[in-house]
């Protein structure tokens, strides 16, 4: 379970202009939301977050456990957090906006876990193509079985061979929420070899039906 330190502070201006100040001072406007607690508007150092996102975890941010170490005046306080979501400007790619969710250590969590893979598979040796379908799997755990990525070895896969969801065993505490039958990774066949099988059906179905040929046998006979 990765787990990181990241400090806050409580956010009592919550209007536009507020907004616009803070992210013209290098801070992200973010929420903690709790389940039947007030939902809590902080702010946060875009150098800090910056400096997380480009760090070791940083392709797997909604999967780590955030503490948020949030100062509120003369007070501080510390929640256990996963990432919600995270807001981007579309055009310049800034985040602009976080939602934590706070979370129990000892109650199990639903989050989104990044697929990973690994190896050369034979299918692609052969000229096959790679087919991530699915980047992410869902799954159920306490905080402290969390694991941050799932790694997939692909190696033996040849073509038109797939991995499914019923074959990623992350053990007995981490539970898979996902249809079994859903594939995650599959080799398909070169687009050629597909194009020339599409053409051979045509031409099978096009091809003339001979007819006539029992009814000139029977004049015969």
């Amino acid at each position: 379970m990765a787990k990181i330190l990241l400090t806050a502070e409580v956010r009592a201006d919550l209007s536009l202009q507020h907004l616009k100040k803070i992210r013209r001072e290098g801070k992200i406007p973010a929420v903690v939301y709790a389940a039947g607690k007030q939902n809590m508007p902080i702010q946060i150092s875009v150098h800090d977050f910056s400096k997380l996102a480009h760090g070791e975890h940083g392709s797997s941010l909604e999967s780590i456990i955030i503490d948020l170490n949030i100062n509120k005046g003369d007070k501080l306080t510390t929640k256990s957090t996963i990432i919600k979501e995270i807001q981007h400007d579309f055009l310049k790619g800034d985040v602009l906006h976080i939602d934590f969710n706070e979370i129990s250590l000892t109650k199990k969590i639903h989050t989104h876990i990044p697929v990973l893979t690994v190896g050369d598979s034979i299918g692609e040796n052969h000229g096959g193509i790679l087919e991530h379908t699915m980047r992410e799997l869902e799954i159920s755990c306490l905080p402290k079985d969390l694991p941050q990525e799932i790694v997939v070895n692909i190696e033996h896969l040849d073509v038109n061979q797939s991995i499914h969801v019923r074959d990623i065993d992350l053990g007995a505490k981490v539970e898979i929420l996902n249809d079994p039958n859903q594939p995650v990774i599959t080799i398909v066949a070169p687009r050629k070899e597909v194009e020339e099988e599409v053409e051979e059906i045509v031409e099978e179905a096009e091809e003339p039906e001979v007819i006539g040929e029992k009814a000139e046998t029977s004049e015969e006979e």
